[in-house]
């Protein structure tokens, strides 16, 4: 499987290489997210359509920061055909975890009742892309995959936009 990873041009140091998975996220890390979504990122708070493409909150992708050498790598693709298949042109976010467990989601209505909500990372290692991880909600202790409500995933990927930064823009 490593030479299918060398074939699409995705760097040694990416690769799993037999390393385990590592549930232990520093508070100070980031993750990476790649985006294809025209900015500015206010513009998406106004478009449900274009907040629902750069989250689908249901077990979000990212790469870590502390596993990959620069954001860009998120911009790799795992199933590429070749080195040119590939997301370059993407833009890149960048959420970092301490913001992310500091965000309430506690008043969310769904069906006439509130709920409450967090969002924890995992590291969900890919052959090709050992940093890869996914954010994962719960509601209470229960995994909820996706979030049920429109309403509720609305209001949460406007969080989610307020708490992420571009750091590079699609070309």
């Amino acid at each position: 499987m490593a030479s299918d990873c060398f074939r699409m041009g995705i760097p040694d140091h990416l690769h799993k290489n037999g390393r385990d998975e590592d549930s232990q996220f520093q508070k100070n890390e980031k993750l990476y997210r790649r985006f294809n979504i025209s900015p500015p990122k206010n513009a998406w708070l106004n478009s449900r359509e274009k907040s629902a493409a750069v989250f689908r909150l249901n077990d979000d992708s990212y790469n870590r920061d502390k596993y990959s050498r620069k954001p860009n790598e998120v911009l790799f693709n795992i199933r590429a055909k070749d080195k040119n298949d590939h997301f370059f042109n993407h833009g890149i976010l960048e959420l970092n975890i301490q913001r992310l467990n500091s965000k309430k989601f506690n008043n969310i209505k769904i069906n006439g009742q509130i709920a409450k909500f967090r969002f924890l990372p995992k590291h969900v290692p890919e052959i090709c892309m050992y940093p890869h991880c996914e954010i994962h909600a719960f509601q209470g202790d229960e995994k909820v995959n996706p979030v049920s409500s429109k309403s509720a995933r609305a209001i949460i990927r406007d969080i989610f936009v307020e708490l992420c930064d571009i750091i590079k823009n699609p070309d």
